[in-house]
């Protein structure tokens, strides 16, 4: 099983919070300066450290 897998289990058999606001399986804030939210992920994952 991977994480997407799991986070898609956990939003099916839980699609909304306690309070009734729906759960969005998955996101990413990426806009403006902020991609290397998404650009880092794989760099990580492959084993490279966090050169700034």
């Amino acid at each position: 099983m991977n994480i997407f897998d799991l986070i898609e289990r956990y939003v099916a058999a839980n699609p909304v919070m306690e309070d009734g606001t729906p759960n969005i399986p998955f996101t990413i804030l990426c806009d403006d300066w902020r991609y290397f939210c998404l650009e880092n992920i794989p760099q990580f994952l492959d084993g490279y450290p966090n050169d700034g």
